[in-house]
């Protein structure tokens, strides 16, 4: 991660012919990871709430979520050995697109300087059919919100470099429903 953003900043200090100033850096690693207030743009896709629970004691995890695209609300759920891949899963089945989680990290944070949040989350996507990678950061007070965010911010990064986008009618598994439990809503991520 840290060398695929040390060239977009690269390219930024070339492209300004000047030094890069620490907001700069900022404001670009919030732009590249789709971090803060900016979840409108056209085709991304925002983590509205989710549940995260395990099927049986020892058994896979289930994740259901609302995301939202293009301000239309969507329940996506799926199945998998962490919360991240069930995530994952149903996201791929929403984009159709595979994808698979190669790599995560996670660490706290300071409160200070980041509102109240205190993990940060970081996964890394391979897209097969590029044989390519993502990166995606998840900010929260809770470990799982973070992962899960984390993933959002990567598959958004992977509709941006495949320019792929998510498909607009109602599939199968993707639709509104009602009654539908919000236990963690989500304002924007940020750091």
């Amino acid at each position: 991660m840290q060398t695929e953003f040390y060239h977009i900043v690269q390219k930024e200090a070339e492209r300004s012919g000047t030094e890069v100033s620490a907001g700069t850096i900022m404001g670009i690693f919030r732009a590249m990871y789709y971090l803060g207030n900016d979840h409108t743009r056209r085709g991304y896709i925002a983590l509205r709430s989710h549940s995260a629970h395990r099927i049986s004691t020892t058994g896979p995890w289930r994740v259901e979520a609302e995301i939202e695209c293009d301000g239309a609300s969507r329940f996506i759920h799926a199945s998998g050995p962490e919360p991240q891949t069930a995530l994952l899963s149903a996201l791929g089945h929403h984009l159709n697109v595979s994808l698979q989680c190669v790599a995560t990290s996670e660490h706290q944070i300071d409160g200070a300087r980041t509102e109240g949040r205190s993990v940060a989350s970081y996964v890394q996507l391979l897209h097969p059919s590029t044989a390519g990678t993502s990166w995606g950061v998840g900010v929260d007070s809770d470990s799982q919100s973070a992962r899960l965010q984390a993933v959002i911010s990567a598959v958004n990064v992977v509709i941006d470099n495949m320019r792929i986008r998510p498909i607009r009618p109602s599939r199968p598994n993707t639709h509104i429903r009602e009654d539908f439990p919000r236990q963690r809503p989500h304002a924007a991520i940020g750091i």
